[in-house]
């Protein structure tokens, strides 16, 4: 072929490589774009009202309300007040894992078992009560999030 037809050919060639290549880039950013768009919740659980729907803006580190409120029902943890005139008792178990009954509201004679996991530092003054928290398998949801239980430590067997 003629010199000048084969710089053409080479020209389209370069050019249209040149095309793939932007295009490969249109991509990434797209790829990048839904990533920053796509918001994933750190845990599983049980969604509430959502404060922003589908073609609502929104922006990073607004503080003004929650996209959405997500509880955790599996595994479930239950906070709970025990009176400090029991604590050296409590203490007293010496770190062992202690067992905690939970009834879920309305119940009187269901009890759901878990295991303490967490005792306050301080006595609230006011009640003159230590906060405990418990975690329970919760497999069958029978507790629910902001639900009144009444619960009761004690040791595990």
């Amino acid at each position: 072929i003629a010199a000048e037809e084969l710089d053409q050919k080479r020209s389209a060639s370069s050019a249209a490589w040149a095309s793939v290549r932007a295009d490969s880039a249109a991509l990434v950013s797209a790829r990048l774009d839904l990533e920053n768009a796509t918001i994933r919740a750190p845990i599983s659980g049980r969604t509430g009202s959502a404060s922003v729907h589908a073609g609502d803006a929104v922006k990073a580190n607004e503080t003004a309300s929650p996209i959405v409120t997500i509880n955790q029902i599996r595994p479930i943890n239950a906070r709970f007040t025990f009176p400090q005139t029991d604590l050296a008792q409590l203490r007293g178990q010496g770190g062992k894992a202690l067992r905690v009954d939970a009834a879920p509201a309305g119940s009187d004679s269901t009890w759901i078992e878990g295991r303490l996991v967490f005792i306050d530092n301080r006595v609230d003054p006011t009640s003159g009560t230590v906060l405990l928290k418990a975690e329970f398998p919760n497999q069958d949801r029978a507790l629910w999030p902001h639900e009144t239980q009444t619960s009761r430590p004690g040791p595990c067997a």
